[in-house]
């Protein structure tokens, strides 16, 4: 199964487990510390929402005060001034909603709800204060009530916080606050009873109770504050309030009530001796002081507290906003961090990838891959291909094997390494693709028929240059590019008769001793022939095809003499090349002398001399019996009727015996006769053919009868050339080509298709 798998897959699979289990990592540490971070906003919302609940417990406090003391002197003093002051205590109360509905969080916004619920229905007591029908204490104690509820929030918010640093410093500020919150109490009750003339037990041991719990806070407070506050704490609670108050509480309690030793019994004499105490002695003392002063004193020293209280709700802030910076950074470092950690994997991966492709490409070119629309080698499969129109180049060094076995091993390695390394840059500089090097040969395809040309035309330059010998051929077409081989070993390659032409134009450089020889159709896709020097050089059939071959010779890498002698000769060569076409043999031979007289490097005309040379001598024995072969008869060209197979066989018969007697040589007797007797038996098969058609009415009975007069007439023809000329070896040349090749392709068409005709 996992054979199936592409490869490119298989290597993301294997690169993928690691990255998602760094990812994974990576991204658990990232949302933690971006918990932190959310923290951090929670926490900056909590000491908001502290401190704005702080200004109101403060505006509630002086509203509490101003009211006791209304109430105290039933209207006489403050009445004002409480206006004033309530409508400071709606404004920290708006300010406290305002803030809750933006960045609260359910759990705190409804607790604080209930508060705020409650201060709306405030409007009641505050009418009963105006009208003085509610008590001091009544009044008293609704306010505390309130105050004690924003307390117990804001302690609760110091609770919910997971930072145990902050958690202290909340908690520092919530004891600050209970220290200014009973002395606000302190404040209002003592101010009522200074105002109203009267000082109870009662009120006495709720005194001692409030400033007992002062100390305790104001302990509580110092002990989780920083030095910083601890020491601005004890800078600030000092001075003329400070040593006023303390002078007060002492008139009218005892000596030392500030210690915490003696609270308790100061109590416990004032519950179980009260007889022992001058009660009225103490009244008088507290009774003398005016109750202005003290509001003056008690309000100097809250104010004191309150200062204590923004300093460190202003440290409260900061810090919150240090933690907050703090988290970022270290979130953003950690996001960094990791989100490097993953690109460099991915780049790393990707890098591999590429040098992997690139290290595969130096096999396999990547235009090949291109070509089969794959980004890189890890995505081919066997058996992918693609059907394409293109040039394809065959280079060869020229007896390379007689050069190589004067060399050794190692030399032979440097030899083609060095003759390469000046060859390839040009086929890739002319947008060619190496397909394969065999051995000193090298195999390159081009899109373009105009870059294939010029590449070997460079080469041929470079080659020369070095002194080596090579030949090079073109060809034009259709080809399969793909994907052969098993699955363990891949090949991208080429296949098609385009690259077997390519092949075979290379060789038959060495027959024409030219540089490079391209075929007609890649002559034909040329996008200016202009571009170039060229000439037609042959008409040719190459091994393992049927059809004629038309070449070309392009010689614009010659030297520049030999360029022009090939321009000024070129309309006598090409007249030469028609009269060899047409077996003009003795006119052909003599104008190429006149090429060769011209250019002595024309390897094209002394070779098309030599070849007439050897076609006027009849005595080249070898060539005959290649002839000769071509009239046997063989199996293939039957056509699956009797009598018709029957005549061709002995068609093929009597033809060979003509070809044996002018091998042989015999009398011009015993040709002619042949001659006849051949004539004389065709004509007979011909009209037992044409009998046929016609009685079957064959629907192609005038094209194929016109066939059997083309036969006729070159039979005709032969007979008048040796009658004029004798017997030679053009003569037999022809007897192959015009009776011989054209009967087996009429065997091969028209009598094949008029046998299954004939058999239906």
């Amino acid at each position: 199964m996992l054979e199936k798998i592409k490869t490119t897959n298989k290597l993301a699979f294997i690169l993928a487990i690691p990255m998602i289990g760094l990812i994974y990592l990576a991204t658990t540490i990232t949302i933690g510390k971006l918990d932190i971070v959310r923290q951090m906003n929670m926490l900056q919302n909590f000491s908001e929402i502290t401190v704005k609940a702080s200004a109101l417990i403060d505006e509630l406090q002086k509203e509490r005060g101003l009211s006791a003391g209304l109430i105290s002197s039933n209207g006489s003093k403050l009445f004002l001034t409480l206006q004033k002051q309530r409508l400071k205590t709606n404004k920290a109360k708006q300010e406290l909603d305002k803030f809750l509905i933006s960045f609260g969080t359910d759990d705190i916004r409804n607790k604080f709800q209930s508060v705020l619920n409650k201060i709306d229905n405030i409007t009641n007591i505050r009418s009963s204060i105006d009208n003085f029908t509610i008590s001091v204490q009544k009044q008293i104690n609704y306010y505390n009530e309130l105050i004690d509820i924003i307390l117990t929030d804001i302690n609760h918010i110091a609770k919910a916080i997971a930072n145990n640093e902050f958690t202290h410093r909340i908690m520092a500020y919530v004891y600050l606050l209970q220290v200014k919150e009973k002395a606000g109490i302190e404040r209002a009750i003592i101010y009522a009873a200074l105002t109203q003339g009267y000082f109870d037990f009662n009120l006495h041991k709720k005194i001692l109770a409030l400033i007992e719990a002062q100390d305790i806070y104001t302990k509580n407070f110092l002990l989780l504050a920083t030095d910083a506050q601890q020491q601005f704490y004890n800078n600030t609670i000092k001075g003329q309030f400070i040593e006023e108050l303390q002078h007060i509480r002492k008139s009218f309690l005892t000596e030392n009530l500030n210690s915490h030793q003696n609270i308790n019994k100061v109590m416990n004499m004032f519950w179980f001796n009260k007889q022992q105490l001058d009660y009225d002695t103490l009244q008088s003392h507290i009774l003398e002081t005016e109750p202005t002063y003290w509001w003056k004193i008690t309000t100097g020293r809250i104010n004191l507290l309150k200062k204590v209280e923004n300093k460190i709700s202003f440290d409260l802030q900061k810090s919150v906003i240090k933690f907050k910076q703090n988290a970022k950074i270290i979130f953003i470092g950690y996001l960094i961090f990791t989100s490097c950690i993953i690109l460099f994997t991915f780049f790393y991966a990707k890098m591999v990838l590429q040098k992997t492709n690139k290290a595969y490409s130096r096999f396999v070119p990547n235009e090949l891959l291109h070509l089969l629309s794959k980004k890189n080698i890890l995505d081919i499969q066997l058996g992918e291909q693609v059907e394409l129109n293109m040039t394809v180049l065959f280079s060869d060094i020229r007896s390379f094997t007689s050069l190589s076995e004067k060399m050794s091993a190692q030399e032979n390695f440097d030899f083609i390494n060095a003759y390469l390394s000046e060859i390839i840059p040009i086929i890739h500089a002319n947008n060619g693709i190496i397909d394969k090097y065999i051995g000193d040969a090298i195999m390159a395809l081009f899109i373009n028929a105009d870059d294939a040309v010029n590449a070997a035309i460079d080469m041929v330059k470079a080659q020369r240059y070095q002194g080596i010998e090579a030949g090079i051929g073109l060809n034009t077409g259709n080809l399969m590019l793909g994907i052969i081989g098993d699955t363990n070993r891949l090949q991208c390659t080429v296949i098609s008769d385009t690259v077997n032409v390519a092949s075979r134009l290379e060789s038959i450089t060495k027959t024409y001793k030219v540089p490079f020889i391209i075929s007609q159709s890649t002559f034909n896709n040329l996008t200016d022939t202009s571009l170039y020097k060229y000439r037609f050089i042959d008409n040719i059939k190459v091994k393992g095809r049927l059809e004629h071959l038309n070449i070309f010779e392009i010689f614009n890498s010659e030297e520049k003499t030999i360029q022009d002698r090939k321009l000024a000769n070129l309309e006598l060569f090409e007249t030469a090349i028609n009269l060899y076409q047409h077996h003009k043999f003795v006119e052909t031979e003599k104008i190429m002398r006149q090429c060769l007289h011209t250019n002595p490097y024309d390897t094209v005309a002394e070779l098309f001399i030599h070849r007439c040379e050897k076609i006027l001598n009849t005595k080249n024995i070898e060539l005959w019996e290649d002839l000769i072969k071509k009239t046997d008869w063989v199996p293939y060209l039957a056509i699956h009727h009797s009598i018709i197979d029957n005549h061709h066989r002995e068609i093929f018969v009597r033809m060979k015996s003509l070809m044996l007697s002018i091998a042989k040589n015999q009398s011009d007797k015993d040709i002619v006769e042949l001659i006849q007797f051949l004539k004389n038996y065709v004509i007979v098969h011909f009209s037992t053919e044409e009998t046929y058609m016609k009685k079957k009415n064959y629907s192609f009975y005038t094209i194929h009868k016109n066939q059997h007069k083309k036969f006729m007439y070159n039979l005709q023809e032969i007979t008048n050339y040796y009658e004029n000329n004798g017997s030679n070896l053009y003569l037999t040349l022809r007897i192959k080509e015009e009776l011989i090749e054209w009967f087996i392709k009429h065997i091969n068409n028209q009598d094949r298709q008029l046998g299954i005709f004939l058999n239906c």
